[in-house]
């Protein structure tokens, strides 16, 4: 093959691959604001204030998980047990988590360096106000579709990309442009969330469960109990508890109610 021959092919692949390229972005633009639409991303964000309530199943057992989220930038989350309340907030300008032991007082735990990070990235775009999907869109990540990634009919596969990295991949129906699932790797492990049973709140599409897979194996459920929009919220309820105390940190770095109570039974000895 002469280098003539050579260049008119490479250049027939090039100028062939331009329709293709040309129809993926027509088709990514067109899903994204079907999308948007029908998850009522105009609505949210609108919205000021969001307070949600789940119960949450895991292998560990089950705990109601209240959400408090207030723009710009503040979030709260807590974990109610019959044995206490896990408290993770932002307040605007720091992070802060709290174990308290049910009747005792509130101490808290430092977070590390990769768990505040993630919270920043929360605090930053108002996600507790939308999905990955519309997230990703207020990043500026980059999101694509690719022609050779294989999906079942009526779905569409998202691959979202931040720093020349993929973060995670989104299941789309194109139906309904809503979410199906969320794939990711997290700590080596194989991660997927997957949404159903959606409804809608003052027309913002919300599912009412999800379920978390682990390399394939369900590790978490939760279900949507209660939502609301734009009700009154205090700042003071983003703050830290007022003169809190250490909770030595597990092994895995996770704080627990059984380090909580340790420290309040070594406190009451002294």
């Amino acid at each position: 093959m002469t280098q003539i021959t050579r260049t008119l092919v490479v250049l027939f692949i090039f100028w062939a691959g331009i329709p293709s390229m040309q129809a993926n972005e027509e088709l990514l633009a067109a899903i994204l604001a079907q999308h948007a639409q029908a998850a009522g991303a105009d609505k949210s964000a609108k919205a000021k204030t969001l307070v949600e309530t789940r119960l949450v199943q895991s292998e560990s057992g089950e705990l109601i998980q209240v959400f408090y989220a207030k723009k710009p930038g503040k979030f709260r989350i807590e974990h109610l047990t019959p044995r206490g309340r896990i408290a993770w907030a932002f307040n605007g300008t720091k992070f802060w988590c709290s174990v308290e032991k049910r009747g005792g007082v509130p101490q808290e735990f430092k977070l590390g360096p990769q768990e505040e990070k993630e919270w920043r990235t929360i605090a930053a775009t108002d996600e507790a106000f939308s999905d990955r999907l519309i997230a990703a869109q207020t990043r500026q990540a980059q999101i694509e579709t690719r022609e050779n990634e294989p999906t079942a009919d009526g779905q569409l596969l998202l691959f979202v990309t931040e720093k020349d990295m993929e973060q995670y991949r989104l299941k789309i129906d194109r139906q309904t442009g809503l979410l199906l699932a969320m794939y990711s790797t997290q700590n080596g492990k194989s991660v997927q969330y997957l949404y159903s049973n959606y409804t809608h709140f003052d027309d913002i599409a919300i599912p009412l469960e999800i379920t978390v897979l682990t390399d394939g194996r369900e590790t978490q459920r939760t279900r949507l109990s209660s939502i609301r929009y734009d009700v009154e919220l205090e700042d003071a309820l983003f703050s830290a508890p007022a003169k809190p105390k250490d909770v030595p940190p597990t092994p895995d770095g996770v704080p627990t109610l059984q380090a909580a109570a340790s420290v309040s039974h070594a406190s009451s000895e002294n």
